[in-house]
């Protein structure tokens, strides 16, 4: 039973006097109003009419259901107004995490113009390099690059980013500049975990997708701190072009096995499941697409992880 549509129904029962009348008035077959007088009456345990072969009337509990159902209803639709209307314009409060680098090149770019196109959304971020629990911790979205753990969270890739392998000039002038992957046994590499794929860099060679080990005597959480580590002759990281792009243009880093390194990992949005996604949520996956579009980076759809 559709409660909100049974107390419509019974109310213009109430007011035409009739079945019939009230089915021609909500454009209904008169049995359908009949049975969902009845339902309505059997989940609330009383008798709301006295039916008689001419005449429906009010028993004394239709007459109070009467006034409770119709002040119910208002309520309803009232809150539904209000539903509506968040949905024209989305509010509340975003609570959202990503790592430094992601909060760095893809959410500080767009925030400014996100918070002046929906002043009625107030911003929490928490820019952490680890993987936040979003239900536990009450966050409405995460921004995340790399292979996703198995949950029952909802994903949107938003794209792919390239990944590259970097190092300082004063590293390679020292250590030498690998030219296969098999090479980077002999590096010191600078290991970072937020990917996903740590001491496994994935590698192409001859067409095909492969992965190759790599060790170090640092390993980091962070891809900042793996890039500065780099920047200092530390060693070889692996991180996404994206966040390394003003250090390959200034000289600081250089780019090896430049034809080896798979092409890609998965940036992605990930929020808890609901069957009604916030719309202040929406708002900002649908703002940051746009962002990523227009820097041509594709986005694609929804899917379970």
């Amino acid at each position: 039973m559709e409660i909100v549509k049974a107390i419509k129904v019974f109310s213009e029962v109430a007011r035409q006097g009739s079945f019939a009348a009230a089915a021609r008035t909500l454009k209904l077959s008169t049995s359908s109003v009949s049975r969902q007088v009845s339902e309505l009456e059997a989940w609330l345990n009383v008798a709301l009419l006295r039916r008689t072969t001419r005449k429906l009337s009010l028993t004394e509990e239709g007459r109070y259901y009467l006034d409770v159902l119709g002040k119910i209803h208002d309520d309803l639709n009232r809150v539904r107004a209000t539903a509506s209307d968040t949905i024209r314009q989305p509010s509340g409060t975003l609570r959202l995490t990503a790592p430094p680098f992601v909060v760095k090149e893809c959410i500080q770019p767009v925030l400014a113009g996100f918070l002046s196109a929906y002043p009625e959304i107030a911003v929490e971020l928490l820019a952490v390099d680890r993987f936040v629990d979003l239900v536990d911790e009450g966050f409405d979205l995460a921004l995340r690059v790399g292979d996703l753990p198995d949950s029952s969270l909802v994903a949107r890739r938003l794209g792919d980013t390239e990944l590259t392998v970097v190092a300082s000039p004063t590293y390679l002038s020292k250590r030498g500049t690998p030219g296969q992957p098999s090479d980077l046994s002999n590096h010191n590499c600078i290991v970072d975990t937020v990917a996903g794929f740590a001491h496994r860099w994935p590698m192409k060679q001859r067409g095909k997708q492969q992965t190759q080990s790599v060790t170090g005597n640092i390993t980091v959480n962070s891809g900042e701190i793996a890039r500065d580590l780099a920047t200092q002759g530390v060693g070889l990281t692996m991180l996404p072009r994206f966040f390394v792009s003003q250090q390959l243009r200034d000289g600081i880093l250089i780019e090896v096995l430049k034809d080896t390194v798979a092409t890609s990992i998965g940036f992605y949005a990930v929020y808890p499941q609901s069957k009604h996604l916030a719309p202040r949520v929406r708002a900002f996956i649908d703002y940051v697409v746009r962002f990523l579009e227009s820097r041509r980076i594709k986005c694609s759809e929804v899917a379970k992880v």
